[in-house]
Formats: C-alpha cells, sequence, structure tokens
C-alpha cells in the first residue's frame, strides 16, 4: 500500500494503519466503543523548562563550596542553572552536635540575603542533614538533603547499603537518620574512616586508599550492596570506591541534583 502524501501525512497514515488492523480484531460486544488513540505533537514554541538550584554548604569554607558546586555541575542536565553558598561565619567543618547547631543557625540568618525563595529548590549539601527540618519551615522553596537523597536512591540499587562517614562521631547521627528516612531496616552499617572532613577534602591519595578500604569492608563483611559517601568531602571519590568495591558508590549532592531534576519546580 503506498505511504500517503502532502500535509498531515504522517496522522493520516497513523489512522490509515487503525483501519487496515480493525479487521483482526475480535467483534466488541454491542456499544462498547473503541478507544481513541491520539498524538500529541509538541508545540513549537515550547522551550525547556529551566530548574535552578541553590546548594547551600552550611559549614564555612569557601574551599568546601567549590566542590560542592563542581559535584552539583557534574551532574546537572543542561537545563538545571546553580548556586553555591555558604555563611559568612560559623564552623568551617561539621563533625559534632555543637557544629551542626551553629551551622543551623548561620544558614537560617543567611536566607534571605540568598533569596531562597527564587529557587526553584535547595541542597543542603551535608551529609547529617544539618537543620533540615528548620530549613524546611523557614522557606516554602523544596529542600533536598544529601543524606535523605543518597538514602533513598541507595534503596533503589541495592536490597542492602552501608554509609562510610569521616569520624565515629558521626556513626550514631547517620544511624538515626535512616530510621528516620524508613531505611532503617536496609542500612547494613555505618563505617567511619577516622579522618577529619578537612584533611578529606584535601583529596590525597593515601585518603582515597583507606575510603576504599573501609567502603570494601563495608560490602565483603557486612552485606552491603550499595555504599554511600557519608559526607560532603568523599564526594570526588566516588568513581574510586565504586571500582575498588563493585557495587554502586553514592556521592550525595549527585542524588539530590537528580532527585530535583526528575521531580521538577514542585510550586
Amino acid at each position: 500500500m503506498g505511504v500517503p502524501r502532502g500535509r498531515g501525512a504522517g496522522v493520516q497514515s497513523g489512522r490509515a494503519d487503525l483501519r487496515r488492523d480493525r479487521g483482526t480484531e475480535p467483534a466488541r460486544p454491542r456499544g462498547v466503543r473503541a478507544a481513541v488513540v491520539r498524538r500529541l505533537r509538541p508545540r513549537r514554541d515550547h522551550q525547556a523548562l529551566v530548574v535552578k538550584i541553590l546548594c547551600i554548604n552550611p559549614n564555612s569554607s569557601a574551599s568546601m563550596t567549590g566542590m560542592v558546586a563542581e559535584l552539583a555541575r557534574r551532574a546537572a542536565g543542561p537545563c538545571t542553572e546553580l548556586t553555591a553558598v555558604n555563611p559568612a561565619a560559623g564552623p568551617p567543618a561539621i563533625q559534632t552536635i555543637e557544629d551542626e547547631r551553629d551551622a543551623t543557625r548561620q544558614v537560617l540568618a543567611h536566607l534571605k540575603g540568598w533569596r531562597i525563595d527564587d529557587f526553584d529548590a535547595a541542597i543542603l549539601a551535608c551529609f547529617g542533614d544539618p537543620g533540615l527540618d528548620e530549613l524546611r519551615a523557614a522557606t516554602t522553596t523544596p529542600v533536598v538533603g544529601i543524606a535523605e537523597a543518597a538514602m533513598m536512591v541507595a534503596s533503589t540499587r541495592g536490597r542492602t547499603f552501608s554509609i562510610v562517614a569521616a569520624l565515629e562521631s558521626a556513626v550514631p547521627i547517620m544511624t538515626s537518620l535512616a530510621g528516620k528516612y524508613g531505611v532503617g531496616p536496609r542500612l547494613a552499617s555505618v563505617r567511619a574512616v577516622g579522618i577529619s572532613v578537612l584533611d578529606l577534602a584535601r583529596g590525597t591519595d593515601e585518603a582515597t586508599a583507606v575510603i576504599s578500604e573501609v567502603a570494601r569492608a563495608a560490602v565483603t563483611e557486612d552485606g552491603a550492596e550499595a555504599v554511600c559517601l557519608g559526607c560532603a568531602s568523599l564526594g570526588p571519590r566516588a568513581n574510586a570506591v565504586a571500582a575498588a568495591t563493585g557495587v554502586p558508590a553514592l556521592d550525595g549532592v549527585t542524588c539530590a541534583v537528580k532527585v530535583i531534576e526528575a521531580s521538577g519546580p514542585l510550586r
């Protein structure tokens, strides 16, 4: 049979195919109508939807903010606009409950200056998700914590997952967060590498070797099928850890960007 030509040929072709197929369909009961299938063409004036994300590093380290910005940039799609910020004061690294409280106060004090309400979403780029509830209460902009995002993604990549944290002091915090986010039964373990956040941020080969070894133990001894890198400063090691363990190694900043992009603007 020849192909219809002229304007609207594609639509006509589709209808012709439907007519040809009707002869092979089983007879429908009297009074039952066939479903109508319509093809929707994109509007010619349609423009890609831009998603504006504010990346908040809650500590006062500008170098850490740069690292977060680079992780987010690598993960972001072409229609995502990123802005990375940090408070001018507060702890340079968040390693204790006191640091979390101080950082939360500083972040809340800066929200208006950062114009958070002008963004489609925000990322809280510290794996302890410090002050996440307070931040969500202070703005109408959706806020995604990198710990929450990483754990949610990890739950889709394996039946169990482990978290590799910087210091032992983070272990009970991470364990509590997993329970809060409803993935506690899937948490195989939380292991600490015993290296401070700022030392991890220096990115030495020695630190990478230690991180990979701890992650490997989580897989071989604890049964983890995915590994969450439990500190933003661990993010650049994701590929190295995945290669060393043979399981997905998830950076929370990357996961948060992908979660936001998949959701699209929610307001």
